[in-house]
């Protein structure tokens, strides 16, 4: 049975294969889908000591904007109902602010793949919070990360390869300075 709100999170600094493969999986667990875009403002990065290069700047090179944008397009590509979707920036280390962004955690589930410590941390703050959890995948292999395409991309190696159309795309743009 679908929930009504499911949401996913990430900073996705770009949003590439990995990221679209997570998008599809809640999309298919919920009726609307939530998709919260973390490090939205970089006057607020907060350093975590289990995921230590999320709050700095080279690790964080698209804007919110920019990052919707990618999100977007793929969702074009998938035939997606955007009216099915909205985009909030998520303030992970700022629980006050959720109950401005989320709707009321009663009615919401967070769907999470568990990768390493940092995601087990994020669950105790959601399930602290009352926001139900989903675990789709515990410790799966990643294939694709954020850190390596933006490496590849800094090298001039195929990083295209990484991601999806889209996103693709909208590098396209941002690289001609339209975004």
């Amino acid at each position: 049975m679908k929930v009504k709100y499911g949401m996913i999170h990430g900073r996705f600094q770009p949003f590439h294969l990995g990221h679209l493969d997570y998008l599809k999986t809640a999309l298919s667990r919920c009726e609307h889908l939530i998709i919260g875009i973390t490090n939205p403002d970089p006057a607020e990065f907060v350093e975590e000591k289990t995921s230590s290069h999320r709050h700095v700047a080279e690790s964080n090179p698209y804007t919110y904007f920019q990052r919707q944008q990618m999100i977007k397009e793929c969702l074009i590509d998938l035939e997606v109902d955007l009216n099915k979707i909205s985009f909030i920036p998520f303030y992970l280390f700022n629980e006050e602010k959720w109950k401005y962004f989320i709707p009321n955690p009663e009615n919401l589930i967070m769907l999470m793949r568990i990768y390493t410590e940092w995601e087990e941390k994020k669950i105790k703050r959601f399930e602290n919070y009352g926001i139900k959890v989903e675990v789709l995948e515990k410790y799966p292999v990643k294939t694709h990360e954020g850190i390596h395409v933006r490496r590849m991309m800094k090298n001039n190696e195929d990083y295209k390869s990484q991601l999806p159309k889209g996103t693709i795309r909208v590098l396209d743009l941002i690289g001609k300075g339209m975004l």
